[in-house]
């Protein structure tokens, strides 16, 4: 529930008129009462702050049909054929959904963040939401978002323009194991400046993420369906070999985000959360040279897996995680 600030608590709706913000400069002294107001202001939004994403609503709508699909499917409706078409059907428009969000806060920022101001060196921002003064070589260049596996319904989506990633990863109900990753990637590429180099990676960067594992109770002679589900957020460093000009894995670092394992009938088990990256991480550090060109990642990853024995009772294993991403950092610190 919503607190006005301190001393200054009224009766009545906590809904406060939005603040004037065009009314205060720079140099401005906040009164009293603009801190009261601008106070009651902010924790009114507070109330905003644990409901659904719109990238969380997407999924629920989208993933409410697949689970009306599914059961028609079994109830032999639905041939298998076009099981298949309208499933993909479902998965390429929530793809399409989610690419089209508006960009978040902090992205949607950008372009006046930087405007008219010397940019740093190392900054790397969205290729379409940059200002005019940063180049393209300071822009988000690549994107990548894993294969789609069997037994899985996933949903992978990475925008170099708006620095937006979002993952779904989902286990389709049948009988037998099915297990895999769900990735999506940005990167930017970039070319140390001096002879021998230490390199720092570090993207700034917001997540929300959701999981949920329900495995059935299953009949006495059945064995219990088993289901992991595992999200984190990935750095990965690639350097072009120079002898088959192909890139390479060089160095990479990962953040776990949750962890879950079941191996019980009838257990439900899920949440959600979000946060922030680095946060006290450290980021990706590796050592580079002037003849080198390296990709540098940002990847959202989940993991879902689960074995049914059951022919009719089904495991659900799903999660999703989204990020904002409306800056990477590069810092060099050379070492001749």
């Amino acid at each position: 529930m919503t607190q006005a600030p301190a001393d200054r608590r009224h009766t009545g709706t906590t809904t406060e008129a939005p603040v004037d913000i065009a009314k205060l400069s720079a140099d401005s002294v906040l009164t009293d009462d603009d801190m009261w107001r601008f106070g009651t202001a902010a924790a009114a939004a507070l109330d905003q702050i644990d409901r659904p994403t719109a990238a969380e609503d997407e999924y629920d709508r989208h993933l409410v049909l697949l689970t009306e699909l599914e059961r028609e499917a079994r109830s032999g409706r639905v041939p298998k054929d076009e099981l298949i078409a309208r499933r993909a059907a479902v998965l390429d428009h929530l793809r399409e959904s989610v690419q089209h969000l508006r960009p978040g806060p902090q992205s949607a920022r950008i372009a006046d963040l930087w405007k008219n101001v010397d940019v740093p060196l190392g900054l790397y921002v969205p290729s379409a939401l940059a200002p005019t003064n940063v180049s393209a070589e300071h822009r988000y260049q690549v994107h990548w978002s894993s294969a789609d596996l069997p037994g899985m319904a996933q949903v992978k989506s990475a925008s170099t323009d708006t620095g937006g990633l979002h993952v779904v990863n989902l286990t389709l109900p049948a009988r037998g194991a099915a297990a895999g990753y769900a990735q999506a990637g940005i990167g930017i590429l970039v070319r140390p400046t001096h002879a021998v180099s230490r390199m720092t990676f570090r993207p700034q960067a917001s997540f929300h993420y959701r999981h949920i594992i329900d495995t059935p109770r299953v009949r006495s002679y059945v064995p219990w369906s088993t289901a992991v589900n595992k999200g984190q957020v990935r750095l990965v460093a690639q350097r072009i070999d120079p002898l088959t000009g192909n890139f390479e894995t060089y160095a990479q670092h990962s953040v776990p985000l949750w962890n879950d394992s079941v191996g019980v009938g009838s257990q439900l088990w899920q949440d959600s959360g979000g946060g922030a990256y680095p946060g006290t991480d450290g980021g990706l550090q590796f050592i580079g040279t002037s003849g080198d060109l390296f990709a540098l990642w940002f990847i959202a990853s989940t993991y879902c897996a689960k074995n049914d024995q059951d022919p009719t009772a089904y495991t659900i294993c799903q999660a999703n995680l989204d990020c904002e991403v409306p800056s990477m950092w590069i810092e060099e610190s050379p070492l001749t």
